[in-house]
């Protein structure tokens, strides 16, 4: 059901459930369905399907920060589906309550970017690059190739990259205390910070989710905080442009190439 259709059939009250799937990006049609969600005077609580494995830190973080607002209007429960971790896991933890199911994958609380090095490579095919880039204020070198994969990485970018990841990992953390507040401190959401996974029940003995169960756990439970037994639940949507549905229907393969980027992110390739 599309969310221009919900508000013509809603003639009561009812529970919306939206699923957050695969790769957690920057996606202006979530946040725009959420926001929606929010000002929805008839949808009385909210159900978030979380499955997957992570993604952009600043799309976790702004999915986050959606569901917290929702969640001071009305009460959101989460449900982790297969695999819940790292960007996935944030995305959790913007609601009131997280079901996880004993097998699913959760936690990956760390930072990964990668940075490939293709050097040796080029070397044996005869292959040069020329990087004419902007010099620092004293006409010297600068940092403005940091990361390229035509060369090796000098000690003194990969400190300036670890740095930069050591403070993603902190705001990381930060963002898991304030989630799971009155269950986790800073210092024992640290403790758990090294990129591990857990399942559900593991997840659920370190605090990091609040119940093991299934789809039935998490309606009674967004039905109890609601207060209706009765209510429908219903299923946001979002909109798909010409261009969305061309590309979902689409028989040319999609080609992915190496990137780099700072992930709140379980890899398990």
């Amino acid at each position: 059901m599309s969310s221009d259709s919900v508000q013509s059939l809603a003639q009561k009250d009812y529970i919306a459930r939206v699923n957050i799937t695969g790769t957690v990006t920057e996606d202006r049609k979530q946040l725009d369905l959420l926001n929606k969600i929010a000002d929805d005077e008839k949808a009385v609580a909210l159900i978030v399907f979380v499955n997957s494995p992570g993604g952009s830190a600043t799309g976790g973080e702004a999915l986050y920060g959606a569901l917290r607002k929702i969640a001071e209007k009305k009460p959101v429960v989460g449900q982790f589906g297969t695999v819940a971790a790292s960007a996935g896991y944030i995305v959790g933890l913007g609601t009131d309550y997280i079901v996880s199911r004993g097998n699913s994958i959760t936690g990956s609380i760390g930072v990964i970017s990668e940075f490939y090095d293709f050097s040796q490579l080029m070397g044996k095919v005869g292959v040069d690059v020329n990087i004419i880039k902007s010099l620092n204020y004293e006409g010297k070198g600068s940092f403005k190739d940091i990361g390229t994969p035509t060369r090796k990485m000098k000690p003194e970018e990969r400190k300036i990259l670890q740095a930069l990841i050591t403070e993603m990992w902190e705001r990381f953390t930060g963002v898991v205390a304030e989630g799971r507040k009155g269950k986790l401190t800073l210092a024992e959401v640290k403790k758990l910070a090294d990129g591990r996974v857990f399942s559900g029940g593991a997840a659920l003995k370190a605090k990091l989710v609040d119940q093991v169960g299934y789809t039935r756990d998490a309606y009674r439970e967004i039905r109890k905080r609601c207060g209706n037994d009765k209510a429908r639940i219903v299923r946001y949507l979002p909109e798909k442009s010409w261009e969305d549905i061309f590309t979902s229907q689409s028989m040319v393969p999609k080609l992915e190439l190496p990137h780099s980027g700072v992930f709140y992110l379980w890899e398990s390739h």
